[in-house]
């Protein structure tokens, strides 16, 4: 099995779930990128061993020989690929392991590598096409995402929340290379804004290398009335301040997947991504897109969209007033 990042380990969280609880196998391997994508697996306890490879190197082909060389070794019964996975690939190293049942996603010109090629129904959401891969290796995943949270995650996030009585989770970040997805900062800005003067306190979240965009959505406001956690947590102290939140607003990304998963309400943003393939899943859940025609693209940065409207557009009172209706404030 393999994945991508951490948020398609989450999505991947109720298929792996139930293939660990079933007794078709004696041990599940999962092959994930180094770093938070294969933390995160060891986290969510849904594989015996995980298997690490580095995505970007420069010596790819020997890196990836390294990686064939393994999955031969361990003489696998099945191999069963999720989806978003690159099928060249991953249909490669399917054909390599060995394995008496492939299991993929009929997509593409390798399609004829799996002994168990699964349809892909056009914008279906991730969730929804795994359980279809999990359907062919006979179980019957769930469609919502969960992360239970640790006490120590817990104790950790309560340090860090202010004394509120409602919270709202600003989210402003998405992967540097996927810039297109997010909203403006002076759109989260005008949010944070009437948020605080309805007594509402915002706190940001994000990843180390989104710092100075949560310190240019906090600067000016009074110190006591916002705060900023954005590079101060771990995957699943995040997780755990998230579950203390009302609302969390922000835009497509891992973040919103942790929120729902640990039963927060949302309001996703979107622009060039599809919801109905990347929303969070569950009924308690907002989706916020512009109207423009030409949305969703996946154009998700400038190589692919010169004229990237369909963010900055997204109205803030528009936003505002979501966020204070579903807060109550």
């Amino acid at each position: 099995m393999s994945t991508l990042g951490v948020g398609d380990v989450l999505l991947a969280q109720p298929l792996f779930h139930e293939i660990r609880k079933s007794s078709h196998f004696e041990r599940i391997y999962i092959l994930a990128r180094r770093g938070p994508p294969a933390s995160l697996v060891r986290r969510l306890g849904i594989a015996d061993i995980v298997y690490e490879y580095t995505s970007g190197t420069k010596q790819r082909l020997r890196h990836a020989m390294g990686i064939a060389r393994w999955i031969r070794a361990q003489h696998f019964v099945t191999v069963l690929t999720t989806t978003g996975m690159n099928p060249w690939y991953t249909g490669i190293m399917a054909m390599v392991s060995g394995a008496g049942t492939r299991i993929g996603e009929r997509r593409g010109r390798m399609h004829w590598i799996w002994t168990d090629a699964v349809p892909v129904e056009e914008h279906s959401h991730v969730v929804i096409r795994n359980r279809n891969l999990g359907r062919a290796l006979g179980v019957e995943p769930g469609l919502i995402p969960r992360i239970a949270i640790e006490p120590h995650e817990r104790e950790r996030a309560e340090a860090m929340i202010p004394k509120a009585d409602k919270i709202v989770a600003i989210i402003p970040g998405s992967n540097i290379e996927l810039a297109h997805k997010r909203w403006p900062v002076q759109h989260f800005r005008d949010l944070v804004r009437a948020l605080i003067d309805r007594q509402i306190h915002p706190i940001i979240l994000g990843g180390p290398d989104e710092e100075r965009l949560g310190a240019e959505i906090s600067a000016g406001f009074p110190m006591d009335r916002i705060t900023d956690v954005v590079g101060k947590s771990d995957l699943g102290t995040a997780a755990a301040i998230l579950s203390f939140c009302t609302l969390a607003v922000g835009n497509d990304g891992m973040l919103l997947h942790f929120a729902a998963a640990v039963g927060t309400r949302t309001i996703a943003l979107f622009g060039p991504s599809d919801p109905a393939v990347y929303r969070p899943m569950g009924n308690d859940h907002v989706v916020l897109q512009s109207p423009l025609s030409c949305v969703p693209c996946y154009h998700l940065d400038t190589r692919g969209c010169i004229n990237p409207r369909c963010m900055t557009i997204l109205s803030p009172q528009v936003v505002i007033n979501k966020t204070i209706s579903m807060v109550g404030g």
